[in-house]
């Protein structure tokens, strides 16, 4: 059963793979300064600005895009009852980097504990990873994997990660030792009948 939305606010990035267009959503906690952008709250009490927190993501996973793959567009929304209000937008300045061409219909899933151990899954599609199945370890895969997964546990140095600022649907910071329990490279089945690969 999914977890039950209370999160107020969401960055949504947008990327364009192949001519298909994908979208991650990430909740956070809005929380601004007195000037300046809009800011999500850090799990230290902490302002980034919420374009900060975008680029810290997508330039850590573009390294897992083809070189074809064009700089994403960053959204950031509030939640208003049913519905998401869009606050601000921006162009993100990273592009993909791997040489590598991109995998058809291809789907990583980063299973990722909250604070209260409820799941969040962050899924990205069609990235340049093989279809290789399920790591329950997330070590000992590409040096790309292995960095999105250690920012996601806070290990190693990045800047604005998403262990710093992203929620849960349930409003809840990423857990603080061991919240990495796995990652999935799969298919997609709607990006399988997209790519006529059924």
């Amino acid at each position: 059963m999914a977890t039950v939305l209370t999160a107020t606010h969401r960055i949504t990035i947008s990327y364009i793979v192949a001519g298909s267009l994908h979208k991650y959503r990430a909740y956070c906690k809005r929380q601004d300064p007195l000037i300046g952008d809009p800011a999500v709250l850090d799990r230290d009490g902490g302002l980034i600005t919420w374009t900060d927190a975008a680029e810290g993501l997508w330039g850590l996973v573009n390294q897992l895009y083809n070189t074809a793959v064009a700089a994403a567009s960053a959204l950031f929304e509030e939640r208003s009852g049913a519905v998401w209000l869009p606050i601000a937008s921006a162009t993100l300045a990273a592009v993909g980097t791997d040489a590598t061409p991109y995998a058809p219909a291809q789907q990583i899933t980063w299973v990722i504990r909250d604070t209260a151990f409820k799941k969040i899954r962050a899924v990205w599609l069609e990235t340049s990873q093989p279809y290789i199945g399920h790591s329950n370890t997330v070590t000992g895969l590409s040096a790309g994997v292995n960095q999105v997964g250690a920012a996601y546990q806070e290990e190693g140095a990045f800047t604005n990660n998403a262990f710093r600022w992203q929620k849960s649907r349930g409003d809840n910071y990423i857990l603080a030792t061991g919240a990495v329990a796995g990652v999935t490279f799969d298919l997609n089945d709607k990006l399988k009948r997209g790519r006529g690969l059924e």
